[in-house]
């Protein structure tokens, strides 16, 4: 079975970053950030529409903003995506270009100036001549914590935080105060109220600290690389944690995750109604945004690695997760395989790799999505008798709030679950 890629819905975490922490000297976060004039030669080929919002993650200059090892990273992303998209685009879609890539990311600066180096580095010479605007208007829809957060949801996280504190960890309380303590009696941090939230360490500012400490200013930090590396695991073994409870990751991300499914089963419905699909249609949509959204989205997903094994590490800088609808014209059937950074995904148990024995299936994505789309308060339509195979790409036409979207009434192109 020949298979070729329509589309690719790239997700994406922004490139390496100054602590959002306010720590050390501003001078020396200032010493690590791009030259403004890169930043303003970026911003002027791909403009941000829209305008960034405030949310607790943005930081206050020279905190929390794109370092210059950042930008590299991301522009060495869009080189790659070049070179992949050129040798795996059906022949019938026509070139990569300019017109055929979306660019939507998280309102917050390091996201945006991300997006704007990936560009860079996947249109090269041709994004001088060309505009590729950076759409900024979804918001915190892309955040899994955005500010303020749906009451349900703060229940949930309170639920999911509470019965992990009534068994909690000894070693991980030990390494925990431990490395806080180091970092104050090394003057690292002024005090340990730096590094509380709640009246306590919290695991996120003290992974952020030893991080960007270890990255930028390694002898001014007292931990070692097994300490960071401890942190850092267990830090993102509490958003892992919150995020799989299934309930919770559909308030947290099913926005997200409706507007990128849609984004496909529209892509479907195009290339095997017309054999090649619109002109206008994007080969290419980004969404560049973070850590916490990624593993929102791979938990609400339920992707494990190739072997089975649960996905349990903090996704690095300029990380991504690619969703590409793959088109069988002569079968008439289209695909969806996962992979995070580079690697090929299970998607609830199945294999997502071309080849897999046709496992590489969107169906069980739809009927999360409808799932998720249902506890945010959209109703999608009711399931529908279908004689196909379940992992055929179906979709139908119900009009609907769509409240994740637009939060207007509107035509909703929703996937039809099978029975």
């Amino acid at each position: 079975m020949s298979r070729r890629l329509v589309q690719r819905v790239l997700v994406h975490r922004h490139g390496d970053r100054t602590p959002i922490t306010s720590i050390g000297s501003p001078e020396l976060w200032r010493s690590v950030l791009p030259p403004s004039r890169e930043l303003e030669a970026l911003a002027r080929r791909f403009p941000e529409r829209s305008g960034l919002s405030a949310h607790f993650s943005s930081g206050d200059p020279p905190f929390g903003q794109l370092s210059q090892l950042g930008l590299g990273q991301l522009a060495a992303v869009g080189q790659s995506q070049r070179r992949e998209l050129l040798q795996a685009l059906h022949p019938a879609l026509g070139e990569l270009s300019a017109r055929r890539v979306h660019v939507r990311s998280s309102p917050i600066s390091r996201c945006v100036q991300s997006s704007q180096a990936l560009l860079g580095g996947l249109l090269g010479a041709e994004g001088a001549e060309a505009e590729v605007l950076v759409d900024t208007s979804l918001g915190q829809l892309l955040l899994p914590d955005p500010h303020p957060r749906h009451p349900r949801q703060l229940e949930l996280e309170a639920a999911v935080r509470n019965a992990a504190a009534s068994a909690p960890v000894q070693e991980e309380a030990e390494l925990r105060e431990r490395c806080a303590a180091a970092l104050v009696g090394a003057g690292s941090v002024v005090s340990l109220d730096v590094l509380q939230k709640e009246g306590a360490v919290s695991w996120n500012r003290l992974a952020e600290v030893a991080k960007c400490l270890a990255v930028h200013a390694p002898s001014s930090s007292p931990l070692s690389e097994e300490d960071v590396c401890a942190i850092v695991h267990a830090a993102a073994s509490g958003w892992w944690q919150l995020m799989r409870d299934r309930e919770l990751s559909s308030f947290a991300i099913g926005g997200f995750l409706c507007v990128a499914l849609r984004s496909l089963v529209e892509a479907a419905d195009e290339v095997l109604a017309l054999g090649g699909g619109r002109d206008e249609q994007p080969l290419l949509s980004c969404f560049s945004c973070h850590d916490s959204s990624i593993i929102a989205l791979m938990s609400a997903l339920r992707l494990r690695h190739g072997d089975g094994a649960t996905v349990n590490q903090w996704p690095p800088y300029a990380s991504t997760l690619s969703l590409d609808l793959l088109a069988d014209e002569d079968a008439g059937q289209a695909f969806v395989q996962a992979k995070y950074n580079g690697e090929a995904m299970l998607m609830d148990g199945m294999h997502c790799r071309e080849g897999g024995g046709g496992n590489d299936a969107l169906m069980p994505k739809v009927r999360l999505l409808a799932s998720a789309a249902g506890a945010a308060g959209v109703a999608p339509p009711a399931a529908a008798a279908d004689t196909h195979s379940p992992r055929r790409l179906r979709s139908t036409t119900q009009p609907t709030r769509c409240s994740l979207c637009c939060g207007t009434r509107r035509t909703c192109r929703w996937p039809r679950p099978a029975t």
